[in-house]
């Protein structure tokens, strides 16, 4: 089957209004054609992002809280990201679970509130060094997998996977595509024991030092539906270079 496809960019905590919005500008007359473009901007960006020329892309907070108002400064509500507009949200990056303390049980709660908003999340995983050096890469996207969705069998909404070796984030290191393909091929069969088939139907995007460079050797295998990309997003010539060589390879 044709699962759909994806270059998502998180800009993480970069640009200001005027840079972003000349970023989407440049990007903004790619064609879709197989690929969806989404867009992760720093949150206060988000009520300024439908009225720029964002083309055919959508956009998304880089994460949510689990409840929709409250007593919690500083956090971001679902149901206010949706009423701006967006439609996608990033949830367990390595850098929330590491330096914010996403638990898994606020992970599954996160995913919930998302579908209750109209968003869907991409779930992002993925191995330390540490854990790759020690052969337990494998256990270990296991467990980030099962501990926060397993109960939400069967879905109530939709749901992307990213997976993102910690070790090649910001780092200019990459996975090999037959290391992504093997963890990929790895998560498909993870998802098909919760739910039979269901590893055949979610896309799986990869990110870690995503470039131009590499962009084909990663999106030419079946197993990786796209990209969740970080430097080479802020860049619009490197952005577009991504959408184009998977375009192709899809052609």
């Amino acid at each position: 089957m044709m699962r759909k496809k994806y270059m998502a960019g998180n800009w993480k905590m970069n640009l200001l209004p005027n840079q972003a919005e000349s970023l989407v500008n440049d990007l903004s007359n790619l064609a879709p054609l197989h690929t969806q473009i989404i867009y992760f901007m720093p949150s206060p960006m988000l009520g300024m992002a439908t009225q720029w020329n964002l083309g055919s892309a959508s956009f998304g907070a880089q994460n949510i809280h689990h409840l929709n108002s409250g007593a919690y400064t500083g956090e971001v509500s679902p149901e206010l990201v949706r009423s701006l507009g967006a439609t996608f949200t990033l949830l367990g990056h390595s850098e929330r679970r590491s330096m914010f303390g996403d638990t898994v049980t606020w992970l599954t709660q996160k995913v919930q509130a998302a579908w209750k908003n109209d968003l869907t999340p991409i779930f992002c995983v993925g191995e330390s060094l540490e854990e790759r050096e020690s052969e337990t890469h494998f256990q270990s996207v296991q467990d980030q997998i099962t501990d926060s969705l397993a109960s939400l069998i069967p879905f109530s909404g939709p749901l992307i996977i990213a997976y993102e070796p910690v070790w090649a984030i910001g780092t200019g290191k990459t996975a090999s595509s037959e290391q992504a393909v093997e963890m990929h091929q790895f998560i498909r069969s993870v998802l098909n024991q919760l739910q039979p088939e269901l590893g055949h139907h979610i896309s799986i995007l990869y990110g870690g030092s995503v470039s131009p460079s590499n962009a084909a050797d990663l999106f030419s295998h079946n197993d990786i539906d796209g990209g969740l990309v970080g430097g080479a997003s802020l860049k619009s010539n490197d952005f577009k270079i991504l959408v184009e060589t998977q375009n192709q390879l899809l052609s």
